[in-house]
C-alpha cells in the first residue's frame, strides 16, 4: 500500500485559494467561486501598480460561461470563454482583450470541473469585488511601457498542448526563416520557387489537394490558373461579389435551329433537282 508522508500538505491544499490572492473569500454574498472552476492563470503586459481581479461571471446558457476581468483603475480588460463539459480534464482558454489597440494585457486562463457546480448558478450575471475576487500578484508579469512579449505557442485549432520553452521554428514548403539578430527577430518569406510540373505535385500541399488537374485535357499553368476565353456565342464573366465565373450562352438558339432547319431544307431540294435532272437526262435520245 502506498505510503502517504505529507497528509498535512495535502490537508491544507484543500482551502487554497489559488489562482485567487490568500485571504479573499471568492464570494459575493450570494454565490462563492468554486475552488476548482479557476485552477490556474497568467497574464502579461500587466501594471505594476495595479491589481487585477475577475470583475463577473456570467452565466450565458446551460453550458456556456463568460468571465470578465477588470483592473484597480477601473479598466474592463476583456473576456474568457468556456462551455461544459470540458473536453478533458482541464481546459486552457486565450484571454480576450476589449480593445486591441487600448489594452494591451494577454493572458490564458485554466478551467477546471467547477465549470459545472458555476452552470448550477444559473442563468444571469454575478459582479465580484476587490476584496472577493482578486488575482493572486505573482500570475502578473508586468511590463511596463512595452508591448506584451509571447508567453508560449499553440499549433492552430490545438489549444491544449502549448509549446513553451525552447520552441524550434522550421521552414517549410515556400516559407523561408531569416534571423535578424540586429533587431532580435526572425523574418518569415513566402519566397520559395515551386516547381514547373505543380499540377503533378499538387497533391504534396493540403490547400491544393482538391485543385482542378485539368479542363479538357488543359492543365494549370505554374500559378494554377487556366484562361477561358469565350467565343461568339459564349460569354466570359466576372462574378467578383460571388467569387466565381459566369459562363453564359449569348446566341440565340431558335434562330440558330431555323437557320439549320432552312439549310437543311435547302439542301434537300437541291438533291431532289439533281436527281430529276438525272432523271430527265436518261430520255433524252442519244445523238446520232
Amino acid at each position: 500500500m502506498a505510503r502517504v508522508s505529507n497528509v498535512e500538505w495535502l490537508n491544507s491544499n484543500l482551502n487554497r485559494n489559488y489562482p485567487f490572492k490568500e485571504g479573499v473569500s471568492r464570494g459575493n454574498g450570494t454565490v462563492e467561486i468554486p475552488t476548482d472552476f479557476l485552477v490556474d492563470a497568467i497574464f502579461s503586459g500587466t501594471e505594476e501598480t495595479l491589481r487585477y481581479r475577475i470583475n463577473y461571471i456570467q452565466v450565458i446558457s446551460t453550458i456556456a460561461v463568460s468571465v470578465g476581468f477588470m483592473d484597480t483603475a477601473g479598466t474592463f480588460l476583456g473576456v474568457v470563454n468556456v462551455q461544459a463539459p470540458l473536453p478533458t480534464r482541464y481546459l486552457a482558454q486565450f484571454f480576450q482583450p476589449a480593445s486591441e489597440a487600448e489594452i494591451s494585457v494577454r493572458g490564458r486562463v485554466v478551467f477546471g470541473s467547477g465549470v459545472t457546480e458555476v452552470l448550477s448558478w444559473g442563468v444571469g450575471t454575478y459582479f465580484f469585488g476587490l476584496s472577493s475576487a482578486e488575482l493572486e500578484p505573482s500570475l502578473m508579469i508586468p511590463k511596463p511601457n512595452l508591448q506584451p512579449k509571447v508567453c508560449t505557442i499553440s499549433k492552430l485549432g490545438d489549444d491544449e498542448n502549448l509549446l513553451s520553452g525552447h520552441v524550434k521554428l522550421q521552414e517549410g514548403a515556400g516559407v523561408s526563416i531569416t534571423p535578424i539578430p540586429a533587431l532580435n527577430t526572425l523574418r518569415f518569406d513566402l519566397n520559395k520557387v515551386f516547381s514547373a510540373d505543380c499540377p503533378e505535385q499538387v497533391d504534396r500541399f493540403d490547400r491544393c489537394k482538391n485543385c482542378i488537374k485539368s479542363i479538357n485535357g488543359i492543365v494549370p499553368n505554374i500559378a494554377g490558373g487556366i484562361e477561358l476565353i469565350g467565343t461568339e456565342w459564349i460569354v466570359v464573366e466576372n462574378d467578383n461579389a460571388n467569387n466565381r465565373l459566369k459562363i453564359r450562352f449569348i446566341g440565340d438558339i431558335d434562330c440558330c435551329c431555323t437557320a439549320c432547319d432552312e439549310f437543311k431544307a435547302l439542301e434537300d431540294a437541291v438533291e431532289r433537282l439533281e436527281t430529276e435532272l438525272n432523271e430527265m437526262s436518261k430520255l433524252i435520245p442519244p445523238t446520232p
